[in-house]
């Protein structure tokens, strides 16, 4: 069973993981809701935090959808509620490292993301250039629910002879 959860510049939050296919399952859901819900700028959290990873621009941005989204999408899924609250719960634990880091004057490296929370698939994924997941296909499946194990090298060279 490989863990997922929410990965910042200095911190895994580990002790809130859960298999990936769970972490899936929400996304899943909180998709479908802000787009059901027509919520501005959805893509912050059903691409970005989702798929990608999230700049520390958009963090406070994308905090205020989750935040704003959150009772009512846990009200919706009363069967999940508890496993929800922590999910949420954890991204706001980052949201707060991020604020700390940007506060002291530190935003390398730049982003806050959904990832493997396992080695040695953490330290590939947290290895991997913001253009990799820049360049992914608008319908790719996010990053951490591939099921090979990624091929760092050869990224790493692809995106080197691209600069």
């Amino acid at each position: 069973m490989l863990l997922a959860g929410f990965v910042s510049p200095m911190c895994i939050f580990l002790g809130r993981a859960k298999a990936r296919e769970v972490l899936y399952a929400f996304f899943q859901e909180l998709s479908d809701y802000l787009i059901r819900k027509k919520v501005p700028n959805h893509s912050l959290v059903t691409d970005r935090l989702y798929k990608r990873y999230v700049r520390f621009e958009d963090v406070e941005a994308t905090f205020d959808i989750m935040k704003a989204a959150e009772d009512d999408f846990i009200d919706e899924n009363p069967e999940d509620r508890e496993q929800y609250r922590v999910f949420f719960q954890t991204f706001y634990d980052g949201v707060e490292e991020v604020r700390y880091l940007l506060e002291v004057g530190d935003e390398t490296p730049n982003r806050f993301q959904t990832g493997l929370l396992e080695l040695p698939y953490e330290v590939q994924e947290k290895n991997l250039p913001s253009a990799y997941y820049d360049d992914l296909p608008e319908d790719a499946e996010p990053v951490w629910m591939r099921t090979e194990a990624l091929n760092l090298e050869e990224i790493l060279q692809a995106y080197q002879s691209k600069s």
